[in-house]
């Protein structure tokens, strides 16, 4: 896995395909209606010229053939299945030529559709496909800040009813689960209350980078009043707010649950907090909810492009895309409001490539 991202294949049907088998079908009834006007379809005791052969006295025409129907009746099929072998031979040939044509369009076609920039040429620079049982402490942190002085208050108070605690990290059977659940907190930190507690991780103390291309392959819950999220904070942690980059988040509050949003932050001209609008993607007929999906990010000088399981989604660019280090974070946060039956953020991998060539 290591080096190169790995898409999921999809099955097509490519137009050389599809030819090849037209074609194919047509030279098999051709070699078919040859074989049945062969030597042993036309004669036999019960064929149509009666026991004495093709020019016996039990033929439908006595000695002769007639007219049109050419010569001998034994010598017409001979002919047909000539013709029809030499036919056979004329469309195998053409479907080859075709197919050489049209298979390299194709691969054209293909190796010119825009997809994620992550490949050889862009070198691995962090991945974790959570295998080890446990949550990996050299790459994660299990609460907001870094220790010493770690906390659990939500990333927006006034809109999430959830406090974080480092209980509600699992890591089991290949995957990171981020759970949440009913349970009424004070925080330490000002003393709200919250009604949920829930997990949150990120980078922030470990790994962060600046361009390049992120993906995290995730299952989040089906159900509304949730916010679970994947997004990205200005290095050092806690040390500055704009930017943000939100790269998948699920919420009823600033979009919509069924379908991911993006959106990202800045500071203005003024210096006042700015932001593009969160944009949602993928199909609008499908609830990605409850299946899993991958989300990535291209981050680029001035250009910021999401993908949804590959296909490229909404573009922000311009001078206020941020060009500082940035690391990562994945939270399921609870709505204000709501009382959703526990569920949990599953993450199956994250993995980033640098915008570096690999020397």
């Amino acid at each position: 896995m290591v080096g190169e991202r790995m898409d999921v294949p999809t099955r097509r049907w490519s137009p050389a395909c599809l030819f090849a088998q037209w074609f194919g079908d047509r030279a098999r009834r051709a070699r078919e209606a040859a074989g049945s006007s062969g030597p042993g379809a036309r004669s036999g005791p019960s064929g149509p010229s009666g026991p004495s052969g093709p020019s016996g006295p039990s033929g439908p025409s006595g000695s002769q053939g007639s007219g049109r129907r050419g010569g001998s009746p034994g010598r017409r099929p001979e002919r047909l299945r000539r013709l029809l072998r030499r036919h056979s031979r004329l469309l195998l040939g053409a479907a080859s030529v075709l197919l050489v044509v049209l298979a390299a369009v194709t691969s054209l076609l293909v190796a010119h559709t825009p997809g994620p920039p992550a490949g050889p040429d862009h070198p691995l620079a962090f991945e974790d496909d959570f295998d080890s049982g446990a949550l990996d402490p050299s790459r994660w942190t299990d609460r907001r800040g870094t220790a010493p002085h770690t906390y659990g208050s939500p990333f927006n108070p006034d809109l999430e009813d959830t406090f974080f605690v480092p209980g509600q990290v699992r890591v089991a059977e290949g995957t990171l689960a981020l759970q949440a659940r009913p349970q009424q907190v004070r925080d330490p930190l000002g003393g709200a209350g919250y009604g949920h507690v829930s997990g949150v991780v990120h980078t922030g103390a470990h790994f962060s980078f600046t361009y390049g291309y992120v993906e995290a392959r995730l299952q989040v819950p089906a159900q509304d009043g949730y916010w679970p999220a994947f997004w990205m904070l200005p290095a050092p942690v806690d040390a500055q707010w704009p930017p943000e980059i939100d790269i998948a988040e699920f919420s009823g509050t600033i979009g919509g649950a069924a379908r991911p949003t993006f959106n990202v932050h800045w500071r203005d001209a003024s210096g006042q907090p700015a932001q593009a609008g969160s944009a949602p993607y993928g199909d609008p007929g499908v609830g990605y909810g409850g299946s899993w999906h991958t989300y990535g990010l291209s981050w680029e000088p001035g250009r910021l492009q999401v993908y949804l399981d590959g296909v490229p989604g909404p573009v922000v660019q311009g001078a206020h895309v941020p060009s500082q280090p940035m690391y990562i974070v994945l939270g399921m946060g609870v709505e204000r409001g709501h009382r959703p039956a526990p569920a949990a953020l599953l993450v199956d991998h994250v993995r980033v490539w640098t915008s570096e060539p690999r020397r």
